[in-house]
């Protein structure tokens, strides 16, 4: 493109940059998802499921499909974690879970990234399917989902959820249940 030469092309030229500018700044005042608000993000902060309903984000799996997966799970509790390295609330939030994980040294974990880790366990990235990130899926020693966490979420808040988990578990071999 030729760079304008007289006073009234530079003057078109400028009528045009500003009239992009406004229309581009009203579409992302009026227009654009805020994406830090839930409701507009669709995506839930946390889903509860031990039913067949089909979540956002992942696809729902059954207790036998998790035991087919983790044969080596032998009654422990286990989080699943799905991440990417480019996935900023994953970087925030994986200092905060490797810190926690000390702390529970019966519970298992399994981390995998998205992008590198998906031809490597073709079965989890099939029964799963993730499709957003970061997810966390909490799993009991019997092989139920407990909960699915999507998005970041502050410490305290994994702190109970891997509370409950350890508990759960506790409880029943306590009662004879569990091993």
């Amino acid at each position: 493109m030729v760079p304008p030469k007289t006073f009234k092309e530079k003057f078109w030229v400028s009528v045009v940059m500003i009239l992009l500018l406004a229309i581009s700044t009203f579409w992302v005042l009026n227009e654009a998802p805020d994406k830090t608000d839930p409701a507009t993000r669709n995506i839930p902060e946390t889903t509860v499921s031990n039913s067949n309903a089909m979540f956002s984000g992942i696809k729902p799996v059954t207790s036998e499909d998790i035991k087919a997966i983790y044969p080596e799970m032998a009654g422990k509790p286990l989080l699943i974690e799905f991440r990417s390295k480019y996935c900023l609330d994953c970087k925030r939030m994986a200092p905060v879970l490797e810190g926690l994980f000390p702390h529970y040294p019966n519970m298992q974990t399994r981390v995998y990234d998205i992008k590198t880790d998906r031809k490597k366990n073709r079965a989890v990235f099939e029964a799963f399917q993730p499709s957003i990130v970061p997810i966390l899926v909490f799993v009991r020693f019997d092989g139920t989902i407990q909960n699915i966490l999507y998005g970041f979420h502050p410490k305290a808040d994994l702190k109970g959820e891997l509370d409950l988990l350890n508990s759960a578990q506790s409880q029943l071999t306590n009662e004879g249940i569990g091993s």
